[in-house]
């Protein structure tokens, strides 16, 4: 067991030996150089040190934040040109007008249409709901051509998915059946509620 002395004669012990041989120039220089050397490590390398760690952590943070801001960017970009290339209007409505009215102007005949509902992750995106529809027309064949031209130059947001022709009885003139995707805006609940 210690003695509650022991401390004190350990540095007693640590006195008497610095005395002995500090008398010698110069280990009293290299002692005061690394004693010097320490106590400068001590003062300012450990504060710097958890400068420097604290500064890593900022650029961290900053650049995830810079990551962050550039996807933020991207996708409102991308957003914007959807947008641009989306009718305002362009509701379920909107399209089977606009079908309607292509096909008048390139002289056809729309004898059925059926809006068909598409399921899943895919049928959405953001606030536009896709949705195929599926039409038969009927007209000669050079009309069936300049409705599918029209049609594809309406909007970047019609992809024509299938296109069936059948020759009909009657002379010259063919029977389309074509399925095309469309993204239009969901009606909102409220607003048909308040209608």
């Amino acid at each position: 067991m210690k003695k509650p002395g022991s401390k004190l004669s350990h540095f007693q012990k640590l006195g008497k030996w610095l005395e002995l041989h500090l008398q010698d120039p110069d280990l009293l220089r290299i002692t005061t150089l690394v004693m010097m050397t320490v106590l400068g490590l001590g003062a300012v390398g450990v504060p710097m040190y958890l400068k420097i760690s604290d500064l890593q952590e900022e650029l961290a943070q900053e650049q995830e934040r810079n990551r962050l801001i550039r996807d933020y960017s991207k996708a409102k970009k991308m957003l914007r040109k959807y947008r641009k290339h989306t009718p305002r209007e362009a509701d379920l409505d909107w399209w089977i007008a606009t079908i309607l009215d292509i096909s008048r102007k390139a002289n056809l005949k729309v004898v059925e249409f059926k809006p068909l509902k598409v399921k899943g992750k895919q049928a959405r995106a953001g606030a536009l709901q896709g949705t195929l529809l599926k039409f038969d027309l009927r007209g000669p064949y050079q009309n069936v051509v300049d409705f599918i031209g029209r049609l594809e130059h309406s909007s970047d947001n019609v992809a024509i998915s299938r296109v069936l022709l059948q020759r009909v009885s009657e002379v010259a003139k063919m029977k389309t059946s074509i399925t095309i995707g469309v993204f239009h805006r969901k009606k909102r609940k409220e607003k048909a509620n308040a209608t």
